[in-house]
């Protein structure tokens, strides 16, 4: 029997209003088979030392079919920690129906559309006990700087091989193309671009 939790609900979100919030067994609940987004070992590893650590931060959001709609890499590392229940919002739609499938793969491309402070989050991890630095999935060589020799390169920094080109504006496509013929003929690389 699931346990509900207490909703909180807004009124100025009506979709809200249909969720049920509940622990349910993991056993009772399974993972979307239709899930676009891949969850490669180390993020199953990273995502149990987590779990033991902060418990189950965040409920998994289920379609009325017991699917998994978000959180199927979660629910992966759940399983491995030894959960045995599991925080759910059952979301009144079936993983298959259109909201269920655009719900799944709307959740996946939010948070790939989403970008990164690299400065705030090294300011931050370095102000983390080191306990605390490896549940932020950084380590401290993610934001170490090369140190550059010259304001010219040196240092670590990449090296570019010299590149000369010339732009040329012509009258029409068939004049394009003909220089390029000629150009290819007389062995330089080249390329056309159309602006």
């Amino acid at each position: 029997m699931a346990k509900k939790k207490p909703a909180a609900t807004s009124p100025s979100v009506d979709a809200a209003a249909d969720v049920d919030k509940m622990f349910v067994p993991m056993d009772s609940i399974s993972p979307n088979p239709a899930n676009t987004q891949q969850h490669p070992a180390s993020q199953i590893a990273f995502l149990v030392a987590r779990i033991r650590q902060f418990g189950q931060y965040a409920p998994l959001q289920v379609a009325s079919d017991n699917v998994i709609l978000k959180g199927n890499g979660t629910y992966q590392a759940m399983q491995q920690a030894g959960l045995t229940e599991a925080w759910i919002e059952r979301q009144p739609f079936a993983s298959t129906s259109p909201q269920g499938v655009a719900f799944s793969i709307g959740d996946n491309r939010a948070s790939q559309l989403g970008e990164t402070d690299e400065d705030l989050v090294a300011m931050q991890f370095d102000a983390l006990p080191a306990e605390f630095q490896e549940f932020t999935g950084f380590e401290a060589a993610d934001f170490e700087e090369e140190d550059e020799e010259d304001e010219y390169g040196g240092g670590g920094l990449e090296t570019v091989e010299a590149s000369f080109q010339v732009i040329v504006t012509l009258e029409n496509e068939s004049e394009q193309q003909e220089l390029f013929e000629r150009l290819k003929t007389e062995g330089k690389k080249c390329k056309v671009v159309t602006l």
